[in-house]
């Protein structure tokens, strides 16, 4: 069973958890989420590992990252304390999502594969445009026809509204490119999605500092 350790962590899972109000929408479901290395990674696997601990827990999480930037120790610790929890080494942008186990029976899809902080973005403009464009475009093509409750994708970007403006700084036209074509992806794709929820979701806070100490 996971541990959490930092007291500011303890303390955040159980403010999510009270304020979150559906305490049991995720209990036996599968979860798929990619980019879970991630500073937003680090807090959707952590309350998915604090519903394991209320008995609330999904029947599966399916972690992937590719590692650009490493895996964190954090991860692993996660990973080796949970029954639910299945990590790999995948990138959503070019491998075949068809080979992933029990990817047929996921429920929900958090798409968080895309690098947020801007100093790492602009070193890396090409991977990020992939995973926030094709990756939620094979995700997407994924769940047409599926069982899929809802799908969520969180693009590079501190704001759609400043950064789907023309921008003079490769970075940033990089993570405002990213937005608008996940923007026109989710619009379009209710009409052929069936009943999935599809929500798109701005980074809006950029990236927390990689600490040991969480």
């Amino acid at each position: 069973m996971a541990v959490f350790k930092n007291k500011i962590v303890r303390d955040d899972l159980k403010h999510i958890f009270e304020a979150f109000g559906h305490p049991d929408a995720f209990r036996d479901k599968t979860v798929l989420i990619t980019g879970c290395a991630g500073f937003l990674g680090f807090y959707f696997c952590h309350f998915f590992a604090f519903l394991e601990q209320q008995g609330l827990g999904p029947r599966r999480v399916l972690l992937l990252d590719n590692f650009l930037l490493g895996k964190p120790q954090w991860l692993s610790d996660l990973e080796n304390g949970s029954k639910m929890m299945d990590v790999a080494s995948f990138d959503i942008a070019r491998d075949d999502i068809s080979v992933l186990k029990e990817i047929n029976r996921v429920d929900y899809v958090i798409h968080m594969a895309s690098i947020a902080s801007p100093v790492f973005y602009r070193r890396y403009p090409l991977e990020t445009l992939d995973a926030n464009i094709w990756g939620l475009r094979k995700l997407l093509d994924h769940s047409c026809g599926r069982q899929v409750k809802g799908s969520c994708s969180f693009p590079a970007a501190r704001s759609t509204e400043t950064l789907c403006r023309t921008q003079s700084r490769p970075g940033r036209t990089t993570a405002g490119m990213s937005v608008a074509s996940g923007r026109g992806r989710v619009m379009t794709r209710p009409s052929v999605s069936g009943n999935a929820v599809l929500c798109l979701c701005a980074n809006a806070e950029g990236p927390r500092p990689r600490s040991a100490a969480f």
